[in-house]
């Protein structure tokens, strides 16, 4: 999803946005960035296929889970919240989906990543433990794992 055409310039950096440098839409505010200041590009795992989403926060990333929590528990579908260079996945725990375990797996890749450990850890804990914390007020039964590729 593209954004506004008439926005001119990026608003978090400043660039200016054209023909090779088109704004891309958060899908969940709405609001243009250039495709680099777009933090998170997201997809999701719907009725088998794979669709694509643009968000631009780590608030934003939480409500697209949030969204999408919704939509597993009416399908029973597989979540799949997954960065380039970031993943923090949510799907059935494929030993044994029977009985109903969801596996939560965050994985962060900071050699590819323009950003602080410490600046990244305090984007996607509050994410990660937000998704945790959800889980158990919904009483869904779930594992971790966690993944640092330094």
């Amino acid at each position: 999803m593209r954004g506004d055409p008439k926005v001119k310039y990026c608003p978090r950096c400043g660039s200016k946005l054209g023909f090779f440098s088109k704004p891309v839409k958060c899908e969940i505010c709405g609001r243009a960035f250039c495709m680099a200041c777009s933090e998170f590009r997201v997809n999701t795992i719907e009725r088998g296929r794979d669709v694509y989403h643009n968000v631009c926060s780590s608030e934003c990333l939480l409500e697209l889970y949030r969204r999408y929590l919704q939509s597993i528990e009416q399908d029973k579908e597989l979540i799949l919240l997954n960065g380039s260079n970031t993943s923090i996945m949510l799907y059935d725990d494929v030993d044994n989906p029977s009985i109903g375990i969801y596996m939560i797996y965050l994985k962060v890749n900071l050699r590819e990543i323009n950003t602080t450990e410490e600046n990244l850890i305090s984007e996607l804990v509050p994410i990660y433990g937000a998704i945790r914390e959800d889980l158990k007020r919904r009483g869904v039964r779930f594992k971790e794992e966690f993944e640092s590729i330094v």
